[in-house]
Formats: C-alpha cells, sequence, structure tokens
C-alpha cells in the first residue's frame, strides 16, 4: 500500500510504547500532598480573575447576573449540586 503525501508511517510497538512512557510521565506525574495546596490557590485565583472580569460588565448584560442565578431544575450528571455564589463564599472563608 502506498502512503498519501502528508501520512506518516505508524511507528513500531517499541518506539510507541516508549513514546507514551514519556508522554505519561511528562504531563500525568502524580501531584503529591504538598502540590495539593498549591493547586488549589491556582483554582481560587483564576476564578477571581474570571469574577474581575464580570463585574466589569454591564448591568443588564448575562454574564454579569450569572453568579446570582439560581436554577431550580436538576442538573445534568457530572455538575455539582453548588451555585457559583455558594462556591465563591466558601472559598472566601
Amino acid at each position: 500500500m502506498e502512503r498519501k503525501p502528508g501520512e506518516l508511517r505508524k511507528p513500531s510497538s517499541r518506539r510507541y510504547g516508549c513514546l507514551l512512557t514519556v508522554v505519561y510521565t511528562e504531563y500525568f506525574r502524580p501531584v503529591s500532598r504538598i502540590l495539593s495546596a498549591t493547586t488549589k490557590e491556582l483554582i481560587r485565583k483564576k476564578r477571581w480573575k474570571w469574577i474581575g472580569h464580570i463585574l466589569g460588565k454591564a448591568p443588564n448584560c448575562v454574564t454579569r447576573q450569572s453568579p446570582t442565578w439560581n436554577p431550580q431544575c436538576q442538573r445534568r450528571r457530572g455538575r455539582s449540586k453548588n451555585t457559583l455564589s455558594a462556591e465563591m463564599e466558601t472559598d472566601m472563608r
């Protein structure tokens, strides 16, 4: 079978295994307990940056109203039951 232009050759199983090992150790290395606190802080910082962006919007904008929005229906599977404002209050504590 001929290869089409721009198509790469399939790597050998040994090379592919070594490549996967490198990729997994680089990107999916386990997070120690020491780093977990810093990870939580990074998430909080990102969330606060987003809140600052929202508060700069006009009062009638939908994104400005999202922190106070309280949905009454059930959420899809995998979504948290907490509202955005409730999560922000727990972060402030």
